[in-house]
C-alpha cells in the first residue's frame, strides 16, 4: 500500500512540475513575435500538455486502485468484527453466513 501511495505522491509532483512547465511555455509562447519561434514553443507546449493529461490519467488510476484495496481491506475486517461479535454473542452458524452474504451485498 505504502509503495502505491509513494507512486502517487510521485505523479502528483510530475503533475505539478508539468503544469509549471506548461505556464512558463505559454507566456513565453505569447511573448513571442517571430512566427517560427512560436511554432516551437506552441509544438513544445502542446507536447507538455499531452503528457500532463496522460499523468492526470494516472493519477486518477492510482487513486482509484488505493481506494478500491482500502475499501477491500476495510470489507475484510469488517466481516471478521461482525462474525467475532456475532459468535460472542452466540449467533448461530447460519446467522453468521446471512450476516457475511449481506456484508458482501453491501460491499460490491
Amino acid at each position: 500500500m505504502q509503495d502505491a501511495r509513494d507512486a502517487l505522491q510521485r505523479s502528483q509532483m510530475f503533475a505539478d512540475a508539468l503544469q509549471s512547465q506548461v505556464n512558463g511555455l505559454t507566456a513565453d509562447f505569447t511573448a513571442r513575435d517571430d512566427p517560427a519561434q512560436r511554432a516551437v514553443v506552441g509544438d513544445n507546449r502542446q507536447k507538455a500538455l499531452a503528457e500532463l493529461d496522460r499523468v492526470k490519467n494516472d493519477i486518477v488510476q492510482q487513486t482509484n486502485a488505493i481506494f478500491s484495496a482500502i475499501r477491500r481491506i476495510n470489507t475484510v475486517l469488517l466481516k471478521d468484527f461482525v462474525e467475532e461479535r456475532a459468535e460472542e454473542d452466540g449467533a448461530s452458524e447460519e446467522m453468521i453466513k446471512d450476516l457475511i452474504k449481506a456484508i458482501d451485498r453491501v460491499t460490491k
